[in-house]
């Protein structure tokens, strides 16, 4: 197939990784939800709504030859109402892998997890248009005081270390000296004095169950240098749609994706960094950077000065804190074999025709 653009798009690729291809006969089906049948080795077969689906061999998978597989007759996918409910089956012996484990649920099967490399993370956003959060120096302030280290070692255990940005070590844009928690309430509480900070109402930060534990340590660690706040539980679908029309007064914590290898594919269209985006920064020079980075050549000089530029405006006007940095935590048992060989981001996802099971 030959494709032309009206412009040099290096992001294509991130494009196609994330297109899913689907089967022109069943698609009328596709869009009632009868059938979701697609292009890889195993084809949807029956579907149960709120415990599950099945899949079976495709035994016409285009990619037998290179890949071997599949190997499985059958696959059963279990749904959970949570993810302890998942690993309290695993643990019975009821699943052979058990997906995307939380740290707090994963780290009783250690030994057993296997760790993608990571995606993003979650994030407290700060919305630059509140008057209150408007100064850089006060959401410099509220960077630094966010123990980064702690909700990584206590809430994530670990599995992913601490760090000041979300781009991945395969990133192109990726910057070893960020890899740090920037943690000092000291300056924080300094630069809050600088910006002459006060406030007459506490702050909100909205945010989903899934961001519970995290937010909690968010507002101690906001408190502690002087900062207050009400945490506001959202239910999930109504704060990704308080998020997408970007309605958010003061804080939001959600998860994002920087996971593509390239770069432009990773900020362009993210609704927490392009412009516009949840939080309101229109940051001059991050406007500026946006605007090359899709039309330049990822592995080119004037490319990696545009990711130098956008990690400087990361940190010296944030309108994001990384709270828990996040990649896939799957627990598999022993009987599994083949796993280790993932997808390029941002699918992470293993490749399933090359799955099968040990006796």
């Amino acid at each position: 197939m030959e494709f032309t653009f009206d412009r040099p798009r290096y992001d294509m690729t991130g494009f196609f990784v994330n297109m899913n291809i689907t089967q022109l006969s069943s698609f009328p089906k596709l869009l009632t939800g009868e059938s979701v049948q697609g292009t890889g080795p195993y084809s949807f077969k029956a579907w149960t709504p709120g415990a599950g689906y099945t899949l079976a061999r495709n035994p016409n998978w285009h990619m037998s030859g290179s890949e071997g597989g599949p190997y499985l007759d059958e696959i059963q996918v279990k749904e959970f109402a949570d993810e302890a409910a998942a690993a309290n089956a695993f643990e019975a012996g009821e699943l052979d892998i058990a997906f995307r484990l939380p740290g707090a649920e994963a780290k009783r099967f250690r030994e057993r997890v296997k760790t993608a490399p990571r995606i993003g993370g979650l994030i407290l956003g700060m919305v630059v248009r509140n008057p209150l959060l408007a100064d850089r120096r006060v959401r410099q302030a509220l960077f630094l005081a966010v123990d980064k280290k702690r909700i990584a070692e206590e809430l994530g255990e670990g599995f992913y270390g601490a760090t000041s940005q979300l781009w991945p070590e395969y990133s192109l844009a990726y910057d070893r000296a960020l890899d740090v928690p920037s943690y000092d309430p000291a300056r924080a509480k300094e630069l809050l004095r600088e910006a002459g900070f006060s406030q007459s109402r506490p702050l909100d930060i909205e945010y989903s169950q899934r961001s519970q534990q995290n937010v909690t340590v968010v507002k101690e660690n906001f408190e502690a240098v002087g900062v207050k706040t009400n945490l506001v539980l959202v239910d999930t679908t109504p704060l990704v749609a308080k998020l997408r029309s970007r309605q958010v007064t003061d804080f939001y914590a959600s998860g994002t994706n920087l996971g593509d290898p390239i770069p432009s594919s990773a900020l362009q269209g993210n609704t927490n960094i392009s412009i516009p985006n949840i939080a309101y920064q229109e940051n001059a020079e991050l406007a500026d950077v946006l605007a090359k980075i899709g039309t330049a050549d990822p592995l080119s000089t004037g490319a990696k000065e545009l990711y130098r530029r956008f990690n400087r405006v990361w940190m010296e006007d944030p309108w994001v804190i990384p709270l828990e940095p996040s990649g896939a935590l799957d627990v598999l048992s022993a009987k599994v074999q083949g796993f280790d060989e993932y997808f390029v981001q941002p699918l992470q996802g293993p490749n399933f025709g090359r799955i099968w099971l040990k006796a």
